[in-house]
């Protein structure tokens, strides 16, 4: 896949996300009233309507950027770790994806109480638009691991590792699948805070903190390497001399 095609593809797909997440009281009021239901039976419409709407378009987005990803990866010359990473950003924040501007009961029927600021978003969403601007193995750039990569990937490596720890309590909430205690989901995620923090003097750094503090790194890292790639081509084109 092409830096062009990868480009319109992902943008149009993350458009029309936004446009649905924006619009979705809107739509669920307008499918509410397709159905003429009753008073009593409303709240029960809204929440099934909810629940399965955003999940489904919701999977169908990840699926989709993650193709794009993994496609464009794989001509860019890029390894399948960046795909991965791609992955556990989104699984992280799939609280703001499932229940923001949801129906108020959808929360409660997933376990979501209330969620942070999405960083991880902001981790894949800054990659994508690196993948679209930056030139990989398909236009003849060689992928060196210079200071700037190696600076992006371990900041990609290390938010990867915390999205993958804060994900525990989700796989472990499906526990009663294999027997385990229904409350582990629960006890994991406050153990997971706790694993994850770090105590400096008296004050303790969550691993959003940390986020904040790789997505910086991140997106410097990246922006360099654009900007350096694109002042090499600049020194690279021919120059036409004047005519006398």
């Amino acid at each position: 896949m092409t830096r062009r095609q990868f480009a319109t593809y992902s943008s149009v797909f993350t458009a029309l996300l936004i446009a649905f997440i924006g619009g979705f009281p809107f739509l669920l009021y307008a499918g509410l009233k397709t159905t003429a239901c009753a008073a009593d039976t409303c709240g029960a419409a809204a929440l099934v309507f909810a629940l399965f709407g955003r999940i489904i378009l919701v999977f169908v987005y990840a699926i989709a950027m993650l193709t794009l990803v993994a496609r464009r990866c794989a001509r860019a010359g890029l390894g399948v770790l960046w795909t991965l990473a791609s992955l556990l950003w989104l699984l992280v924040a799939r609280d703001v994806l499932l229940a923001g501007f949801n129906f108020w009961a959808a929360g409660f029927s997933l376990g979501i109480l209330s969620f942070r600021f999405p960083v991880t978003l902001v981790f894949l969403f800054a990659f994508v638009i690196f993948l679209s601007f930056w030139k990989g193995e398909d236009e003849n750039r060689a992928s060196a691991l210079t200071l700037p990569w190696r600076i992006a990937g371990i900041s990609a490596f290390v938010s990867a590792i915390i999205s993958a720890v804060v994900s525990i309590p989700l796989i472990a909430s499906f526990g009663w699948i294999v027997g385990l205690p229904s409350g582990s989901g629960v006890e994991l995620m406050f153990l997971m805070d706790r694993v994850l923090s770090l105590r400096v003097g008296q004050h303790w750094i969550t691993y959003t903190s940390e986020l904040w503090v790789l997505l910086v790194v991140f997106i410097c890292a990246l922006a360099y390497l654009i900007f350096d790639q694109r002042r090499a081509d600049r020194r690279s084109m021919p120059s036409h001399p004047k005519p006398a």
